[in-house]
């Protein structure tokens, strides 16, 4: 797909040789129309839609390949089905920024399986997405503002306070999705230091400010195929809640958990494509 280039507006051209003694003058492109690019949204830039709209943020945690660009790219891909539970898709203003991370997923990349362009970047950038309740399409569009960053500066984040100190968004977010690399757990030798990791980055974010009582936190073991295929009789809320919620259920009002499986592997009858989403 072609992108669209910056201020790019549609004109009408007249084509026909009219003879004339006034002096013609160039149209101003004022009186296109402007497009807007479709892309990511960078941080400073935020304004361009929290100034429009209101809007709930949605930080999303998670170290290298956990699963944070899949669960962006399948909730789109979900959308384009219909919608998710009660909510359907109403607009989106970065639907180029969502088919790069889907790209890889479709017959068009040439991959023999699906895949995600995984975020290299440690800047944040921040996908838009408008829906409606089913319920009460009558209503306006609720505006969310997905983050996507690279795991690496979350784990530069466990270890600094300065790195961690320049997550100032995450204090005004509405939600803070903490994503567990279900590969990770699956695997016996990586659980332990997986959940490590997310109690660590968890603890120094408290410390340093950056989440707080009222932070709503919810817990998500991604690629829940994996974990089965792995282990049928896998307990979720001796292993994956039980340990969080010891050392931080005092700490915050809300804590949730939930499992997702973005894009199984195998789809079966059970779990299809955005499984939890």
């Amino acid at each position: 797909m072609s992108e669209p280039n910056e201020q790019e507006n549609f004109y009408l051209e007249d084509t026909s040789e009219i003879e004339t003694t006034v002096e013609v003058t160039e149209i101003s492109k004022n009186i296109g129309v402007p497009l807007f690019l479709g892309d990511e949204i960078e941080n400073d830039a935020l304004d361009e839609i929290t100034n429009k709209y209101p809007v709930r943020l949605v930080m999303i945690v998670g170290d290298q390949e956990s699963g944070k660009s899949t669960l962006l790219a399948s909730l789109y891909d979900c959308f384009h089905l219909g919608p998710i539970g009660d909510y359907w898709f109403a607009g989106s203003l970065t639907q180029i920024g969502f088919e790069r991370r889907s790209h890889l997923s479709r017959i068009s990349s040439d991959k023999t399986q699906p895949d995600t362009e995984r975020t290299k970047s440690k800047e944040f950038t921040f996908l838009h997405l408008a829906l409606k309740n089913g319920n009460s399409l009558g209503d306006k569009e609720t505006h969310f503002l997905l983050s996507d960053v690279s795991g690496e500066r979350f784990k530069e984040a466990r270890k600094s306070a300065s790195v961690m100190k320049s997550l100032g968004q995450f204090s005004d977010c509405y939600e803070a999705l903490i994503v567990l690399d279900g590969e990770q757990i699956a695997d016996l030798k990586t659980r332990q230091a997986c959940i490590f990791n997310m109690q660590s980055f968890i603890r120094m974010a408290l410390d340093n400010e950056v989440f707080s009582a009222p932070t709503n936190i919810k817990i998500i073991l991604s690629k829940w195929d994996l974990v089965q295929n792995s282990d049928k009789d896998f307990d979720f809320k001796k292993i994956i809640e039980e340990p969080f919620l010891k050392q931080f259920k005092s700490k915050f009002d809300h804590i949730k958990f939930d499992k997702i499986a973005a894009r199984p592997i195998v789809e079966t009858q059970e779990m299809k494509m955005g499984f939890g989403l």
